[in-house]
């Protein structure tokens, strides 16, 4: 269920203008990683790697609305 959360962010941030976009790398704590998306045109995609998450925050050029999201993956 978590990983169609995910795939379905992909898919809006692909459709979206993207303006700049950094990168960081965090380990998995618990086994267990909850990421809460709620600044304005912000997204954060989640990308599943062996032992680490790669999160990657977006700038996107938005009308002015607030992109929210609760994902919750388990470490593989």
């Amino acid at each position: 269920m978590e990983v169609l959360r995910v795939i379905t962010v992909r898919q809006q941030v692909a459709q979206a203008t993207i303006v700049q976009f950094s990168v960081r790398m965090y380990t998995v704590h618990q086994r267990l990683l909850v990421v809460r998306v709620v600044p304005v045109a912000q997204v954060i995609i989640v990308l599943l790697q062996p032992v680490l998450l790669l999160l990657i925050a977006v700038t996107l050029q938005h009308k002015g609305a607030v992109l929210v999201w609760e994902v919750q993956l388990k470490a593989v």
